[in-house]
This record gives structure tokens, C-alpha cells and sequence, in this order.
């Protein structure tokens, strides 16, 4: 049309129409970028749906495609013509996106700052769980060389705690010996990260570990004494075999009493040695009864004989 109307000399009419042309074609691209964008946003809505184990590179990556479109619809707004209210629909989703994916970012974060304040341990299941969700935050924090560092350093950490926590429930352990123990591995874990303070604090995590592990020690200790150590006299009525059966499980301590317990055990062996030395005297003297009198007479001079020996050395 526009060589028709320049073979008939009509210049400006033709100009006039190239850049109608140009302009409708201008719009068109304009609409199916927008089109493009509004297909886009709602796709985003029904499969990029943000969850807790979603990566913090993916949602920034879709938060920077949300502000690409935000900025493409906000302009087309203005002179969108019949698909205004179109723009308007997917601005309000876009705007639901980005507070859900900003949203996420943010529990992301929460949940690596709640990891570094831990400060107490109080069983291997709690130890478990740390290391999980250390290993489903690297997972999350992929991309991120800083937070990677530190959380591989959380996981370091983490892995001699469980160890030195199996070290400590070792119940052959004294009480001396445990104190020991638990200072010990404080200074490994120190010592394992010479260039910086360990990710996690170190004396609040091993002070709830000696609190835990004491607790179930003592509570093992007393259960132990209430079944094994019986009233001092009570043992003073007992039969040969029971003396020697409490003398016997007496001897077989567990280490982890207490030196009040060690006591307690020590004053009912004495107590058992003592019952098993009357019913020895009681035995013989049984068995004295029984001989006959020239044997009794016998007996009796010889044990004369002894005492004289011993009072003379």
C-alpha cells in the first residue's frame, strides 16, 4: 500500500502510514511480551512454590525474574488498553510470589542463626538431629562459599561432640576420671579449630553434656545402691549363703558411685566379712559341742596352749 500511494504522489500519507505500521507492530511485540510475562508469573505460581528445602540461588533466581516482569508489566500498564485488567491480576501475583519466596529466604536464615546458638546437648538424639539439619542447610545454602564454610566447620564440630559424647557415657568411667575425660575432649574441640573459635559455643555444649551424663549417672548410681546395699542391720541376721551373696555383688561396684556411695559399700562389705566371721565361730562352736569329752578336754588345752603363745609374743 505505501508503494501505491507513493506512485501517486502521496508522500506524507505514505510516511504517515510506515510509522503507523511501525508503531502497530511496536505494540504487538509489547502485548506478546507481556503475554509472555503474565504466562510466566502464572506458571511460577502453580510450580515454583517455595518449601523448606527449597535453595536460596533458586528462590534469588526467581525473585530477579520477578522483578524483570515487574518492571515489563509495570511499564505496559500504562497504555496496556484492553488487557489492563490482565496486568493488574498478575501484578498481585507476582507481588504473593515475591513475598513467599522473600518470606523463605528469611526461615532459611532463621534456621542457620538458630543452628549457631545452640548451646545445649542433652542425649545423641539431639546430636542427630543438629547434624541433619546442618547436612539439609549446606544443601540449602548451596552457592553461598561463606555459609558453605561455616556450616562444614558446624558439621567438624559437631561429629567430635557425638564422639566425645560416646566417651563420656563410658560408665567404667570414675567420677575423677570423668571430670578428666570431659575436660579433655573441651580442649580437642578447642584445639580442632586453631585459626578461630569453634562455630558452636564449646563450654555451654560440654557443660550440658556433664550436666546430662551426670544426671544419668547418678540416677544409675542410686538405682545400683537400692538394689545391692542393704541396711547394716539387716546383715547382722544374715545366713551364711546370704552374707556371701551380698559380700560377692558388693565387690562388683559399678565406678561411676559417688565417694558417699563407695562408703556405703565399703561399711556392708565390713558388715558381711564381720557376719561371716561370727557364723564361722558359731560353726566351730557347734561342732565343739558334739565331741566327746576327752575330745572337748583335748581341744580345749590346745587352744590354752595358743592364747599362752600369744600373750607371751
Amino acid at each position: 500500500m505505501g508503494a501505491n500511494l507513493q506512485t501517486l504522489g502521496l508522500t506524507e500519507e505514505c510516511a504517515a502510514l510506515e510509522e503507523h505500521v511501525q508503531q502497530v507492530e511496536l505494540q504487538n511485540r509489547e502485548i506478546q511480551k507481556v503475554d509472555e510475562a503474565i504466562g510466566q508469573i502464572r506458571e511460577m505460581e502453580r510450580g515454583n512454590r517455595p518449601t523448606d528445602s527449597t535453595p536460596i540461588a533458586t528462590l534469588d533466581a526467581w525473585l530477579d525474574s520477578l522483578g524483570n516482569y515487574r518492571v515489563l508489566l509495570t511499564t505496559a500498564r500504562q497504555r496496556a488498553g484492553a488487557i489492563h485488567q490482565e496486568i493488574l491480576q498478575a501484578l498481585g501475583q507476582l507481588a504473593e510470589l515475591e513475598s513467599a519466596y522473600k518470606g523463605q529466604i528469611t526461615r532459611h536464615k532463621e534456621r542457620l542463626s538458630a543452628l549457631y546458638e545452640i548451646e545445649e546437648v542433652r542425649g545423641l538424639g539431639d546430636l542427630a538431629n543438629l547434624r541433619a539439619e546442618a547436612a539439609a542447610l549446606l544443601q540449602i545454602f548451596v552457592g553461598r562459599e561463606t555459609d558453605l564454610s561455616d556450616l562444614k566447620a558446624i558439621q567438624r564440630e559437631l561429629e567430635l561432640v557425638e564422639r566425645h559424647f560416646r566417651r563420656l557415657q563410658d560408665e567404667t568411667l570414675t567420677d575423677a576420671a570423668f571430670q578428666t575425660a570431659l575436660s579433655e575432649c573441651l580442649h580437642e574441640t578447642k584445639d580442632a579449630f586453631p585459626n578461630d573459635d569453634p562455630p558452636l559455643e564449646p563450654e555451654m555444649i560440654y557443660n550440658s553434656i556433664a550436666d546430662a551424663i551426670g544426671t544419668q549417672r547418678r540416677q544409675r548410681a542410686e538405682e545400683w545402691v537400692r538394689a545391692n546395699v542393704p541396711d547394716l542391720r539387716a546383715i547382722t541376721g544374715y545366713s551364711a549363703e546370704q552374707a556371701h551373696a551380698c559380700f560377692s555383688k558388693l565387690r562388683q561396684m559399678p565406678c561411676l558411685l559417688s565417694s558417699e556411695q563407695r562408703k556405703q559399700v565399703s561399711d556392708a562389705l565390713s558388715a558381711c566379712e564381720q557376719r561371716l566371721g561370727e557364723l564361722e565361730v558359731d560353726g566351730l562352736f557347734v561342732r565343739f559341742r558334739a565331741l566327746p569329752r576327752p575330745a572337748q578336754d583335748v581341744f580345749l588345752q590346745r587352744i590354752r596352749d595358743y592364747i599362752g603363745e600369744r600373750l607371751s609374743t
